[in-house]
């Protein structure tokens, strides 16, 4: 039915809430943009795995790599922008953070994990598992650069595929 308009919740684990409104095109595929932070309150099943899962996680894949880390988590930890745009980015993956967001712990509830900490002059980032989640986190460098804010992002689905853009559909990447 073309021109049908949805208007749904975007809740990934990693990010914060988001409405999404999409508009059916002639072929059936639904695109549209994030047009408003919110929070809704996940129901029992919808909660994110907690911080046990992660050390479960961590105890089963110890750690192959270590890298340096020169970035400010706590300021990215309140960007809007950055956080929709790494819970496109990596939609399975779940993020906990210190008190401060000096300090994230991230696991994909399987079998890969990072724990990240920017403390000035110790900053480091370990990583375990078959992923290399804060190698995939870090790759959101580019968001700054193209000056893409978090209503600049949508997102298409198809019938047999599901992509997530960042200013407009042509620039996307598969979810």
């Amino acid at each position: 039915m073309p021109d049908v308009v949805l208007v749904v919740p975007f809740s990934p684990p990693f990010g914060s809430g988001s409405l999404l409104r999409l508009v059916v095109d002639e072929h059936g595929v639904a695109s549209g943009r994030f047009v408003k932070s919110v929070a809704f309150m996940p129901l029992r099943g919808q909660r994110g795995p907690g911080h046990a899962v992660f050390e479960e996680i961590r105890t089963a894949h110890p750690t192959h790599t270590v890298d340096t880390v020169a970035w400010h988590l706590a300021g990215v930890s309140t960007d809007g922008n950055y956080t929709q745009a790494l819970a496109l980015r990596l939609p399975d993956v779940h993020r906990g953070a210190s008190a401060g967001g000096a300090k994230w712990w991230l696991h994909d509830g399987k079998d890969s994990w990072a724990l990240v900490d920017d403390t000035p002059g110790a900053g480091h980032a370990l990583q375990g598992g078959p992923r290399r989640l804060w190698d995939e986190a870090a790759v959101i460098t580019w968001q700054d650069d193209a000056e893409i804010h978090a209503y600049d992002f949508g997102i298409t689905v198809e019938p047999d595929a599901q992509w997530a853009w960042a200013g407009t559909p042509d620039q996307r990447w598969r979810m």
